[in-house]
């Protein structure tokens, strides 16, 4: 058969996501009719080119579906696994919600997306994957556990990722790979392990990442590489690993508490250039508290340091022109071990410093 047309009517829809609507075939099990397209405005989906014969039925996908289409998506219960391919991506991924379209809202509503790591055979698992769409919103999801990432933009611009909440991942909890101008905002990302980071930004410009929560994460707390022109502005890290910027130009790092950081520095500074650090507070961090690392034009207005390895560390290595490190720093307090401003200073400077020397600050009785 060429084409088959099925129809609905607004009145049989009510209480479905028309979105997830699809045919399904049953010969001797069920299974997704091919070559189906919905359109939504008509209430209809279209077969073409039929080969398969039996019942028919309009279902409602349930569980980690695939969109293609725009529209608003409410999860209506929660998800388990991971049965899409996503090696376009990521060779030998799979992953649950798979969005392949712009201006799509995914809410979770409060339901959670699991895996199980039933397939052996994949060399890992996504939750959620934007793949190259714009302007879309993750959004309202209390348990995301048990993947390897969570959430995953993939060439994606404008996208809103708010009030998720990530678990027992063994790599990133949010993702931005060559993702633009998109909004981090308001999240949990709690317990990452073996390669456990929370937010990752890769080749990527014009990002915010704001008021998140971030707690013992293995490996790292937040890293830009290769990322620019972000704003990372009032996020809380603790008992883990923290914030580092490597190759990464023009960001703004303002009004984030890091504490309680082992084994590793609060905020670092790598191979950097023109990063202002404004108003941040960085303590009990078992090394280095700040660390600039062959970086020119670090800028560091305000904040509090106390109860570091080294309050303060910057470090030119190797040869020029990488090798030099040059900081700006303007009213940085280093604060007593105690952190109740006493017997504190109030440091201002200016300073380069040239291949191969390095040197540290710290707060002393002395």
């Amino acid at each position: 058969i060429d084409s088959v047309v099925w129809h609905w009517t607004d009145t049989e829809a009510s209480g479905y996501s028309e979105n997830m609507l699809e045919v399904w075939n049953y010969n001797a099990a069920w299974s997704k009719a091919p070559n189906q397209t919905r359109d939504i405005s008509a209430n209809t989906i279209r077969l073409t080119d039929l080969a398969q014969f039996g019942e028919f039925a309009i279902l409602e996908r349930s569980t980690c579906p695939i969109i293609n289409v725009s529209g608003v998506y409410t999860q209506n219960m929660s998800y388990t696994g991971a049965p899409n391919n996503v090696s376009d991506i990521q060779n030998n991924y799979f992953a649950c919600v798979v969005i392949n379209a712009d201006d799509v809202v995914f809410d979770c509503n409060g339901y959670n997306i699991t895996g199980d790591g039933t397939d052996a055979g994949a060399s890992g698992w996504m939750a959620i994957v934007v793949n190259g769409s714009d302007n879309v919103t993750i959004q309202n999801c209390p348990g995301i556990s048990n993947y390897t990432y969570g959430v995953n933009l993939y060439q994606s611009q404008y996208d809103v990722i708010r009030n998720i909440t990530t678990f027992n991942l063994s790599n990133t909890a949010i993702n931005l790979q060559s993702s633009n101008y998109s909004n981090i905002t308001n999240n949990t990302l709690m317990y990452g392990y073996n390669l456990g980071t929370a937010i990752v930004s890769s080749s990527s410009v014009s990002n915010r990442i704001s008021d998140n929560i971030i707690h013992n994460m293995e490996y790292g707390g937040l890293q830009l590489y290769q990322s620019n022109d972000t704003d990372i502005i009032n996020n809380t890290i603790y008992d883990g690993r923290a914030l580092l910027l490597t190759q990464s130009n023009e960001n703004r790092i303002e009004n984030n508490t890091i504490y309680n950081i082992t084994g590793s520095y609060g905020l670092s500074v790598a191979f950097s250039n023109s990063n202002n650090l404004t108003n941040n507070t960085i303590y009990d961090s078992s090394s280095s508290g700040l660390l600039i690392t062959n970086s020119l034009n670090v800028r560091i207005f305000g904040g509090r340091v106390y109860n570091n390895g080294y309050d303060l560390r910057v470090e030119g290595r190797s040869t020029e022109p990488v090798g030099s490190s040059q900081v700006n720093i303007s009213n940085l307090i280093f604060d007593n071990p105690s952190g109740n401003y006493e017997n504190f200073t109030n440091l201002s400077m200016n300073d380069s410093l040239p291949p191969g020397e390095q040197y540290y600050i710290n707060w002393t009785t002395n």
